[in-house]
């Protein structure tokens, strides 16, 4: 090495010009601070329930900085220099990692952040000769050295390192995936609004399955290649059955069909905004029927003598329905359809305001039952109190108000004076078969809240027809005894009335904060001809999940392609040979052919009435046959057998108009074969609803929003 005179040698600038004494306390404060937010944070509580990366994390961040105290503060001179900047990209890693928990606890964030300037500080806490020489050299040199070879050379140790980490962390715990569709809205945003990118927690599966009502990633099993994002509904082993917008489940043979309850995070997320806050008159209008003495002035409706106002308006001024309307607000279109299915499970939440003793009623209507909740102030009490009540009523005539148990909650205490006006909130939900009523007030002088909240079992029609077959039947055989209800009903009215004479002016005053409606899972869609035209018609979804299956469903039910609609195509040949792969793909070859006019058909819908015979592509034939049985398509439909037969003779007319001898199929595993057309013996179909444990990759738990926003998903 050449000698290096005293002019070329390099002067430290910045932090580095510090004494090495100072940086080094520096480094060790920082450093001990850091190890002890990180375990702080390790035992404090998450906000965000299921976020399993978020302890691993921080646990690998304190076992890092201590890895890097060592070799910074310790053996510098033992250690080689890739290893030393190795653990300094790794603790800088894992404390920006950290920071994305944000939402989770502000610790970690502080933890990560503290992290992070804890490594630079140690890598800066070291004078480290073997690089203050070749800078040495460098400055004598001139420009010899910094070639670009020198260049590549100087930094290929640190590049190839931080691929290696970044490789790492992609393979076994992290990884950003692109949503390609609208399937999750509104939790989720994809194409064509935002395309947004989940962060996904690979890390969490290693240590436990996958739980019901999480968001998860998994591998599409029609073609393996593909990762798909959905909520988890079906466990492994359970008989599912989805009916007029719920999910029944028998959790195994035998046992009773429970109807499906969501956790309170999911049953949050869920609640689907059909209007918000009413705090103009041109809403009032527009959004709700009133009968009686209904007005709407200084942001509250008032309930005049004999007032009703019901919750939606209908196109005829009358009450409406609540209807499964585009959650997303960007007008979409998918196939299914929005605003077709009345949505009965719904929540109010608002306020009543009084002065004197007053009446009201918050009553939502679900088909031909109606729950009311009933507050009123009982007489000689100041105005104090509040007598709660919930009645179930049916249209039935001359049926009596059924009392449901509230338990503790009967009276509630509104403090306030005889002459000003008091408030209390309340929000009332229906939703799962659970009636659930939740009340605050101000309780103090210093506007401390107090809440009360109770819940009530109530079940639905539907369940008491489920229930009472034999549990002995599979699920999928109970649910083609399912019929409509007779009315289909979804809304929700406010009533209210002074009781005391002399108190006009003072009746009771309404605010409404908000009516959302519950996800209504929508079943099979079978498209029949009625008259002569085309309808839908939604039919129940039934399965029965494997040992190691998962049922998986899109939070935006009708534009989501999920476990109810994936149809596999099987391609036999002459010496038995089997290809499986999905039919819907866009990708697959097969589909096009199949859809096309030569491979077509002229049997499939036939109209009773008018005996008009409509036409229907072989691919539209053999995803009936996977999905609906020969009775539900019709009995002068012809027979799966025949369908399938005329769908392979259809597909090698295809073919030989595009003068194609061989088929390009995609197979599950997302690898392509090349199939003879003349060897092909047989086609069949079948229905794939479950997703194996291995298909799963991880949980997203975050969510960077276009274009530089990102948010915890619960």
């Amino acid at each position: 090495m050449p000698e290096v005179s005293p002019e070329a040698t390099v002067k430290p600038s910045g932090y580095m010009r510090l004494p090495v004494r100072l940086r080094r306390l520096v480094a060790d404060a920082l450093a001990s601070g850091a190890f002890g937010c990180a375990w702080v944070a390790v035992f404090s509580a998450s906000e965000i329930a299921g976020l399993w990366l978020r302890r691993p994390a921080l646990l690998g961040l304190a076992l890092v900085l201590v890895a890097n105290w060592l070799a910074w503060r310790r053996m510098p001179q033992q250690l080689g220099r890739i290893t030393r900047q190795g653990l300094v990209v790794s603790g800088a890693g894992l404390g920006l990692l950290c920071m994305t928990f944000h939402l989770a606890g502000g610790v970690n964030t502080l933890a990560g952040l503290a992290g992070l300037l804890a490594c630079l500080a140690l890598r800066n806490s070291y004078d480290d000769p073997d690089l203050a020489a070749e800078a040495a050299l460098r400055a004598a040199r001139g420009k010899e050295l910094r070639s670009p070879v020198a260049v590549i050379r100087d930094n290929v140790e640190n590049l190839a390192l931080s691929l290696v980490v970044v490789v790492l962390v992609w393979h076994f715990c992290l990884e950003a995936f692109r949503i390609p569709t609208g399937s999750m809205l509104p939790t989720l945003y994809g194409d064509p609004v935002w395309g947004d990118r989940v962060l996904v927690d690979k890390f969490v599966y290693e240590f436990r399955d996958p739980e019901r009502w999480e968001p998860t990633v998994f591998r599409y099993p029609l073609r393996r290649t593909d990762p798909y994002v959905k909520r988890i509904i079906g466990m492994p082993g359970e008989q599912v059955l989805i009916a007029q917008g719920d999910i029944y489940l028998r959790r195994h043979p035998g046992a009773d069909v429970e109807l499906l309850q969501k956790t309170p995070s999911a049953r949050e997320v869920l609640w689907y905004p059909v209007v918000g806050q009413i705090t103009e008159k041109g809403q009032f209008l527009k959004w709700f029927a009133r009968e009686g003495g209904a007005d709407f002035e200084g942001g509250a409706i008032k309930l005049g003598k004999d007032a009703v106002v019901t919750f939606p308006k209908g196109d005829d001024g009358k009450p409406g329905d609540v209807r499964d309307h585009d959650p997303s607000g960007e007008g979409f279109s998918p196939e299914i359809g929005y605003n077709r299915r009345v949505v009965g499970d719904l929540r109010a939440r608002g306020a009543i305001t009084f002065t004197h003793r007053f009446q009201a009623e918050i009553t939502l209507i679900r088909d031909a039952e109606s729950y009311v909740l009933r507050l009123s102030s009982p007489k000689d009490d100041h105005y104090r109190y509040v007598d709660v009540a919930l009645f179930q009523r049916s249209m039935a005539s001359g049926a009596p108000d059924l009392t449901l148990d509230l338990g503790d909650l009967k009276r509630v205490d509104v403090p306030g004076g005889m002459t000003s006006r008091k408030r209390l909130d309340f929000d009332l939900s229906l939703a799962d078969g659970h009636l659930s009523v939740r009340l605050s007030g101000d309780q103090s002088l210093w506007g401390s809240a107090a809440t009360w909240s109770a819940s009530v079992r109530v079940g639905s029609p539907t369940l008491d027809l489920l229930r009472a077959q034999p549990k002995d039947r599979p699920l999928t055989e109970v649910a083609q005894a399912l019929t409509e209800p007779a009315m289909r009903r979804g809304r929700v009215s406010f009533t209210g009335v002074a009781l005391e004479e002399g108190a006009s002016g003072n009746e009771p005053q309404l605010i409404v904060y908000g009516i959302e409606r519950d996800i209504y899972y929508v079943g099979r869609m079978l498209d029949t001809e009625v008259g002569g035209r085309s309808e839908q018609r939604e039919l129940p979804f039934g399965f029965n999940l494997g040992p190691d299956e998962y049922l998986v469903l899109g939070d935006n039910s009708p534009g989501s392609k999920d476990s109810r609609f994936w149809t596999a195509i099987d391609l036999v040949t002459q010496d038995g040979t089997l290809y499986s792969g999905g039919v819907d793909d866009e990708g697959q070859t097969i589909a096009s052919l199949l859809n096309s006019f030569d491979a077509g058909e002229q049997l499939v819908f036939k109209d009773t009435a008018s005996g008009r015979t409509a036409p229907c592509s072989a691919l539209r034939s053999l995803t009936r046959v996977a999905r609906f049985s020969h009775k539900e398509r019709g009995s002068q439909m012809p027979a799966d057998a025949e369908i399938l037969k005329n769908a392979l003779e259809g597909l090698r007319r295809a073919a030989q108009k595009q003068s194609l001898t061989r088929l390009h199929f995609i197979t599950e595993g997302g690898g392509v074969v090349y199939v003879p057309l003349d060897e092909i013996r047989e086609i069949r179909v079948r229905a794939v609803a479950g997703v194996k444990r291995e298909l799963f990759v991880g949980k997203p738990f975050a969510v960077f929003l276009w274009p530089h926003r990102m948010k915890l998903i619960q």
